[in-house]
Protein backbone atom coordinates (compact mmCIF):
# COMPACT_ATOMS: atom_id res chain seq x y z
CA UNK A 1 0.00 0.00 0.00
CA UNK A 2 2.86 2.70 0.75
CA UNK A 3 3.79 2.56 -3.23
CA UNK A 4 0.34 2.96 -4.37
CA UNK A 5 -0.42 6.00 -1.50
CA UNK A 6 3.07 6.96 -0.68
CA UNK A 7 2.93 6.66 3.14
CA UNK A 8 3.33 3.18 4.89
CA UNK A 9 0.09 2.59 6.76
CA UNK A 10 0.23 1.19 10.30
CA UNK A 11 -0.92 -2.06 12.01
CA UNK A 12 -4.58 -1.67 12.03
CA UNK A 13 -4.47 -0.36 8.75
CA UNK A 14 -2.58 -3.17 7.30
CA UNK A 15 -4.75 -5.69 9.42
CA UNK A 16 -7.90 -4.27 7.78
CA UNK A 17 -6.74 -3.91 3.82
CA UNK A 18 -6.32 -7.63 3.74
CA UNK A 19 -9.52 -8.95 6.04
CA UNK A 20 -11.35 -6.92 3.36
CA UNK A 21 -9.10 -8.49 0.46
CA UNK A 22 -9.67 -11.73 2.28
CA UNK A 23 -13.48 -10.99 2.40
CA UNK A 24 -13.51 -9.90 -1.21
CA UNK A 25 -11.79 -13.70 -2.07
CA UNK A 26 -14.08 -15.40 -0.58
CA UNK A 27 -17.31 -14.46 -3.01
CA UNK A 28 -14.73 -14.91 -5.83
CA UNK A 29 -12.58 -18.02 -5.56
CA UNK A 30 -12.28 -19.34 -1.84
CA UNK A 31 -8.88 -20.16 -0.24
CA UNK A 32 -8.08 -20.90 3.16
CA UNK A 33 -5.90 -18.44 5.04
CA UNK A 34 -5.42 -18.32 8.57
CA UNK A 35 -2.98 -15.62 9.81
CA UNK A 36 -1.50 -13.59 12.81
CA UNK A 37 -0.64 -9.58 11.85
CA UNK A 38 1.27 -7.92 13.78
CA UNK A 39 3.46 -5.28 14.06
CA UNK A 40 4.85 -2.05 16.06
CA UNK A 41 2.17 1.18 15.84
CA UNK A 42 4.26 4.10 16.23
CA UNK A 43 1.00 6.34 17.14
CA UNK A 44 0.24 4.27 19.96
CA UNK A 45 3.67 3.28 20.88
CA UNK A 46 2.86 -0.03 21.51
CA UNK A 47 3.18 -3.48 19.33
CA UNK A 48 -0.09 -4.81 17.99
CA UNK A 49 -1.37 -8.38 17.12
CA UNK A 50 -4.62 -9.32 15.11
CA UNK A 51 -5.61 -13.15 14.17
CA UNK A 52 -7.66 -13.27 10.90
CA UNK A 53 -9.41 -16.62 9.90
CA UNK A 54 -10.01 -17.88 6.47
CA UNK A 55 -13.68 -15.80 6.65
CA UNK A 56 -11.95 -12.68 6.79
CA UNK A 57 -12.74 -12.40 10.45
CA UNK A 58 -10.38 -10.35 12.64
CA UNK A 59 -10.14 -9.71 16.15
CA UNK A 60 -6.68 -7.83 17.88
CA UNK A 61 -5.77 -10.03 20.82
CA UNK A 62 -2.65 -10.62 23.03
CA UNK A 63 -1.84 -14.03 22.15
CA UNK A 64 -3.11 -16.59 19.19
CA UNK A 65 -2.30 -19.62 17.31
CA UNK A 66 -4.36 -21.27 14.76
CA UNK A 67 -4.57 -24.90 13.09
CA UNK A 68 -4.37 -28.38 14.91
CA UNK A 69 -1.14 -26.88 16.88
CA UNK A 70 -3.56 -24.30 17.79
CA UNK A 71 -5.93 -26.56 20.70
CA UNK A 72 -3.18 -27.27 22.26
CA UNK A 73 -1.08 -24.22 22.26
CA UNK A 74 -3.50 -21.66 23.19
CA UNK A 75 -4.37 -23.26 26.82
CA UNK A 76 -0.56 -22.93 27.33
CA UNK A 77 -0.48 -19.43 25.96
CA UNK A 78 -3.79 -18.78 28.52
CA UNK A 79 -1.85 -20.20 31.42
CA UNK A 80 1.27 -18.01 30.72
CA UNK A 81 0.51 -14.99 29.51
CA UNK A 82 0.43 -12.06 31.70
CA UNK A 83 -0.22 -8.14 30.58
CA UNK A 84 3.38 -6.19 30.61
CA UNK A 85 5.40 -9.59 29.94
CA UNK A 86 9.21 -8.89 29.30
CA UNK A 87 10.45 -10.24 26.30
CA UNK A 88 12.28 -13.28 27.88
CA UNK A 89 9.03 -13.65 29.50
CA UNK A 90 7.43 -13.92 26.12
CA UNK A 91 10.31 -16.51 25.12
CA UNK A 92 9.71 -18.83 27.78
CA UNK A 93 6.09 -18.75 26.97
CA UNK A 94 6.77 -19.72 23.28
CA UNK A 95 9.36 -22.50 25.01
CA UNK A 96 6.27 -24.00 26.99
CA UNK A 97 4.54 -24.13 23.93
CA UNK A 98 7.03 -26.26 21.82
CA UNK A 99 7.07 -28.64 24.61
CA UNK A 100 3.36 -29.07 24.77
CA UNK A 101 3.50 -29.50 21.10
CA UNK A 102 6.73 -32.38 21.26
CA UNK A 103 4.32 -33.99 23.88
CA UNK A 104 0.69 -34.09 22.77
CA UNK A 105 0.71 -33.60 18.84
CA UNK A 106 2.71 -35.16 16.00
CA UNK A 107 5.29 -32.99 15.33
CA UNK A 108 8.90 -33.68 13.49
CA UNK A 109 10.32 -30.38 13.67
CA UNK A 110 13.75 -29.60 14.76
CA UNK A 111 14.05 -25.59 14.69
CA UNK A 112 11.46 -23.04 16.00
CA UNK A 113 12.23 -19.34 16.02
CA UNK A 114 10.59 -16.35 17.83
CA UNK A 115 10.25 -13.12 15.89
CA UNK A 116 9.91 -10.21 18.50
CA UNK A 117 8.52 -6.86 17.22
CA UNK A 118 9.52 -4.15 19.26
CA UNK A 119 10.00 -0.08 18.04
CA UNK A 120 13.28 -1.03 16.59
CA UNK A 121 12.63 -3.69 14.26
CA UNK A 122 11.60 -7.19 14.68
CA UNK A 123 14.38 -9.31 16.57
CA UNK A 124 14.90 -12.90 15.72
CA UNK A 125 15.24 -15.56 18.32
CA UNK A 126 16.13 -19.15 18.48
CA UNK A 127 13.91 -21.19 20.46
CA UNK A 128 16.26 -24.88 20.98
Amino acid sequence: MEFRTGHEPDVESTAQYIRSEMAEALRRAPFQVNCLIGGYDKIDQQAKLYWMDYLGTLQQVTKGAHGYAGYFVNSVLDNHYKKGMTPQEGVEACRACITELRTRFIINQPVFVAKIVTKDGVQIVPLQ
